[in-house]
Protein backbone atom coordinates (compact mmCIF):
# COMPACT_ATOMS: atom_id res chain seq x y z
CA UNK A 1 0.00 0.00 0.00
CA UNK A 2 1.22 3.71 -0.85
CA UNK A 3 0.14 6.45 1.35
CA UNK A 4 0.69 10.81 0.50
CA UNK A 5 1.03 12.83 3.98
CA UNK A 6 -0.72 16.40 3.92
CA UNK A 7 0.29 18.70 6.74
CA UNK A 8 -1.95 21.90 6.74
CA UNK A 9 0.15 24.66 8.20
CA UNK A 10 -2.62 27.43 9.59
CA UNK A 11 -1.48 31.18 10.60
CA UNK A 12 -2.78 34.11 11.95
CA UNK A 13 -5.10 34.54 9.15
CA UNK A 14 -5.98 31.87 8.42
CA UNK A 15 -7.06 29.12 11.39
CA UNK A 16 -6.45 25.60 11.46
CA UNK A 17 -10.45 24.83 10.98
CA UNK A 18 -10.51 27.35 7.87
CA UNK A 19 -7.70 25.03 6.00
CA UNK A 20 -9.91 22.25 6.73
CA UNK A 21 -12.82 23.23 5.03
CA UNK A 22 -10.94 24.47 2.29
CA UNK A 23 -8.97 21.38 1.76
CA UNK A 24 -11.66 18.84 2.44
CA UNK A 25 -14.00 20.53 -0.29
CA UNK A 26 -11.16 19.84 -3.06
CA UNK A 27 -10.46 16.54 -1.90
CA UNK A 28 -13.99 15.58 -2.07
CA UNK A 29 -14.52 17.14 -5.03
CA UNK A 30 -11.23 15.09 -6.46
CA UNK A 31 -12.15 11.66 -4.91
CA UNK A 32 -16.01 12.28 -6.00
CA UNK A 33 -14.34 12.61 -9.61
CA UNK A 34 -12.34 9.54 -9.45
CA UNK A 35 -15.51 7.85 -8.38
CA UNK A 36 -17.36 8.89 -11.59
CA UNK A 37 -14.35 7.94 -13.47
CA UNK A 38 -13.00 4.72 -12.43
CA UNK A 39 -17.12 4.05 -10.84
CA UNK A 40 -15.35 2.81 -7.80
CA UNK A 41 -12.96 5.11 -5.11
CA UNK A 42 -9.88 3.22 -3.97
CA UNK A 43 -8.56 5.66 -1.96
CA UNK A 44 -8.71 6.17 1.87
CA UNK A 45 -7.96 8.87 3.94
CA UNK A 46 -6.46 8.83 8.24
CA UNK A 47 -5.92 11.35 10.62
CA UNK A 48 -2.38 10.43 11.72
CA UNK A 49 -2.66 13.25 15.10
CA UNK A 50 -6.72 12.49 15.29
CA UNK A 51 -7.83 12.88 19.15
CA UNK A 52 -11.37 12.11 19.90
CA UNK A 53 -11.32 13.05 23.27
CA UNK A 54 -10.03 16.60 22.18
CA UNK A 55 -12.48 16.82 19.60
CA UNK A 56 -9.19 17.35 16.86
CA UNK A 57 -8.45 15.88 13.40
CA UNK A 58 -5.23 17.47 14.13
CA UNK A 59 -3.16 18.90 11.09
CA UNK A 60 -2.41 16.19 8.80
CA UNK A 61 -4.34 13.66 6.56
CA UNK A 62 -2.90 10.81 4.90
CA UNK A 63 -4.40 9.45 1.60
CA UNK A 64 -4.21 5.41 1.06
CA UNK A 65 -3.64 3.22 -2.31
CA UNK A 66 -3.48 0.53 -3.13
CA UNK A 67 -0.51 1.55 -5.28
CA UNK A 68 0.88 4.88 -6.71
CA UNK A 69 -1.39 4.64 -9.77
CA UNK A 70 -4.31 4.73 -8.25
CA UNK A 71 -3.18 7.22 -5.86
CA UNK A 72 -2.19 8.85 -9.65
CA UNK A 73 -6.08 8.89 -10.51
CA UNK A 74 -6.85 12.05 -7.84
CA UNK A 75 -4.43 14.44 -9.76
CA UNK A 76 -4.04 15.80 -6.09
CA UNK A 77 -2.26 18.77 -7.50
CA UNK A 78 -4.87 20.31 -9.67
CA UNK A 79 -7.37 19.80 -6.67
CA UNK A 80 -5.36 21.50 -4.18
CA UNK A 81 -3.18 23.90 -6.79
CA UNK A 82 -4.66 26.92 -4.85
CA UNK A 83 -4.01 25.45 -1.69
CA UNK A 84 -0.02 25.18 -1.54
CA UNK A 85 1.33 28.27 0.86
CA UNK A 86 -1.03 26.48 3.50
CA UNK A 87 -0.27 22.60 3.01
CA UNK A 88 3.23 21.10 2.80
CA UNK A 89 2.41 18.03 0.25
CA UNK A 90 4.87 14.76 0.73
CA UNK A 91 6.08 12.21 -1.91
CA UNK A 92 4.03 8.74 -1.99
CA UNK A 93 5.40 6.38 0.06
CA UNK A 94 4.97 2.51 1.02
CA UNK A 95 3.25 2.25 4.33
CA UNK A 96 4.99 0.99 7.10
CA UNK A 97 5.12 -2.72 8.34
CA UNK A 98 3.98 -1.55 11.77
CA UNK A 99 0.53 0.26 10.73
CA UNK A 100 -2.20 -1.33 12.53
CA UNK A 101 -5.63 -0.98 10.66
CA UNK A 102 -8.40 1.52 11.72
CA UNK A 103 -11.53 2.57 10.53
CA UNK A 104 -12.88 5.94 9.70
CA UNK A 105 -16.14 6.85 9.13
CA UNK A 106 -19.08 9.36 8.80
CA UNK A 107 -20.70 9.41 12.17
CA UNK A 108 -24.24 10.52 12.59
CA UNK A 109 -26.12 10.05 16.09
CA UNK A 110 -30.02 9.97 15.23
CA UNK A 111 -32.18 11.60 18.06
CA UNK A 112 -33.98 8.58 19.43
CA UNK A 113 -37.23 8.69 17.91
CA UNK A 114 -36.03 8.60 14.45
CA UNK A 115 -33.83 5.59 15.46
CA UNK A 116 -36.75 4.07 17.21
CA UNK A 117 -38.95 4.82 13.99
CA UNK A 118 -36.24 3.46 11.92
CA UNK A 119 -36.20 -0.24 15.09
CA UNK A 120 -39.71 -0.30 14.28
CA UNK A 121 -39.82 -0.62 10.97
CA UNK A 122 -37.05 -3.19 10.23
CA UNK A 123 -38.02 -5.58 12.81
CA UNK A 124 -42.13 -5.16 11.77
CA UNK A 125 -43.00 -4.15 15.36
CA UNK A 126 -44.79 -1.17 16.96
CA UNK A 127 -43.19 2.04 17.84
CA UNK A 128 -43.67 1.48 21.88
CA UNK A 129 -41.84 -1.72 21.29
CA UNK A 130 -39.30 -0.08 19.39
CA UNK A 131 -39.01 2.84 21.58
CA UNK A 132 -38.29 0.44 24.97
CA UNK A 133 -35.62 -1.15 22.78
CA UNK A 134 -33.67 1.59 22.20
CA UNK A 135 -33.66 3.09 25.21
CA UNK A 136 -32.45 0.01 26.48
CA UNK A 137 -29.85 -0.55 23.88
CA UNK A 138 -28.96 2.74 22.82
CA UNK A 139 -25.19 3.19 23.25
CA UNK A 140 -23.71 6.59 23.95
CA UNK A 141 -23.38 9.63 21.80
CA UNK A 142 -19.90 10.47 20.96
CA UNK A 143 -18.59 13.88 19.70
CA UNK A 144 -15.98 13.09 17.50
CA UNK A 145 -13.99 16.35 15.60
CA UNK A 146 -15.64 17.68 12.74
CA UNK A 147 -15.38 19.61 9.31
CA UNK A 148 -17.51 22.00 8.30
CA UNK A 149 -19.29 21.85 4.56
CA UNK A 150 -21.16 23.41 2.35
CA UNK A 151 -22.94 21.19 0.20
CA UNK A 152 -22.44 21.84 -4.04
CA UNK A 153 -26.05 21.28 -4.92
CA UNK A 154 -28.07 23.20 -2.62
CA UNK A 155 -25.51 25.48 -0.52
CA UNK A 156 -26.73 24.03 2.54
CA UNK A 157 -23.91 23.82 5.38
CA UNK A 158 -23.54 20.29 7.01
CA UNK A 159 -20.97 19.14 9.61
CA UNK A 160 -18.96 16.33 8.01
CA UNK A 161 -18.23 14.56 11.28
CA UNK A 162 -15.24 11.80 11.57
CA UNK A 163 -14.74 9.01 13.31
CA UNK A 164 -11.66 6.79 13.30
CA UNK A 165 -11.58 4.12 15.60
CA UNK A 166 -9.24 0.97 15.45
CA UNK A 167 -10.15 -2.69 13.73
CA UNK A 168 -9.57 -5.79 14.78
CA UNK A 169 -8.27 -6.60 11.19
CA UNK A 170 -7.59 -4.44 7.82
CA UNK A 171 -10.50 -4.95 5.57
CA UNK A 172 -9.45 -4.52 1.21
CA UNK A 173 -12.33 -2.29 -0.09
CA UNK A 174 -13.82 1.08 -1.42
CA UNK A 175 -14.36 4.20 0.27
CA UNK A 176 -16.64 7.29 -0.06
CA UNK A 177 -16.11 9.93 -2.25
CA UNK A 178 -14.89 11.95 1.43
CA UNK A 179 -12.40 8.75 1.62
CA UNK A 180 -13.96 7.21 4.16
CA UNK A 181 -14.80 3.95 4.98
CA UNK A 182 -17.57 2.21 2.77
CA UNK A 183 -18.90 -1.71 4.26
CA UNK A 184 -16.11 -1.51 7.00
CA UNK A 185 -13.03 -1.13 4.71
CA UNK A 186 -10.18 -0.05 6.70
CA UNK A 187 -6.86 2.07 6.06
CA UNK A 188 -3.40 1.73 7.90
CA UNK A 189 -2.50 3.70 10.67
CA UNK A 190 0.76 4.76 12.57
Amino acid sequence: MIYQELTLLPSAEIPLHALWEALYKQLHIGLADVQNRESVNRIGVSFPRYELGQHSLGNQIRLIAPDEATLATLNLEKWLARLTDYIHIKKPAVVPNHAVPVTVKRYRFRPIDQQAKAHAKRHQISYEEALTHCKTHRRAELHPPFIRMTSETNAQPYPLVILQKPADAAVHGSYNSYGLSHQGSTVPHW
